[in-house]
Parts: structure tokens; sequence; C-alpha cells
């Protein structure tokens, strides 16, 4: 079990790493409403209104920066198995990750 915090610790930068662009990718969905729209014509938001100018390049870059967070936590949550059951854990410490993982990334 040596080496287990450390990827308990990366697990969770990676879960941050994930948020992170999942709020950014809530966020141009606020801009994009009126609100946002709003706060453009009043001058407030000029960087807002070079973001909204192609929203799909943004929601794009958003995209691929949460599936690198969702791969890295994947990959730390197979490590962290393979290290604390050895490396034949069998099909059910597998099936208990993925669960987990997916459950832990789709939820929080």
């Amino acid at each position: 079990m040596s080496g287990v915090l450390p990827i308990l610790a990366g697990t969770f930068a990676g879960l941050a790493w994930a948020a992170f662009f999942a709020g950014c990718e809530g966020a141009l969905f606020q801009l994009s409403t009126a609100g946002g729209r709003a706060a453009t014509d009043r001058g407030e938001g000029t960087r807002a209104a070079r973001l909204l100018e192609r929203p799909e390049r943004l929601q794009g870059a958003l995209e691929l920066g949460h599936l690198i967070g969702v791969i890295w936590v994947a990959a730390l949550a197979w490590t962290l198995v393979v290290r604390v059951f050895g490396p034949d854990p069998g099909a059910l410490a597998w099936a208990l990750v993925i669960l987990a993982t997916a459950f832990v990334v789709v939820v929080l």
C-alpha cells in the first residue's frame, strides 16, 4: 500500500481540474444568455464578447480540458487498485473502481 497518498492527492487534483473546466463550460452557457449579452452591451464584458464571437472553439477547448481531467482521474484510480489489490485484483475490484470513478466524475 505504499504510495497511496500521492495517488489520492493526484486524484483529487484531477477532480479539481475536471470541475474547473466543467464550471467554465457552465459559465460559457451563462454568457450566451440574455444576461451575459446585456453585460457586453453595457461595455462591462469586452473579453466576454470576444469569447462569444466563436463560442464553439471555446466550448471545444473546455471539453478537452474536462476530458483530460477525467482521464487523469481514471488512470490514477486504475493505479490505486493495482497498488492496493496487487497486479491481479479481480473483476469485482475493477467493476467497483469503474463505477466509483464514473460516479465521482459525473456527480461531483
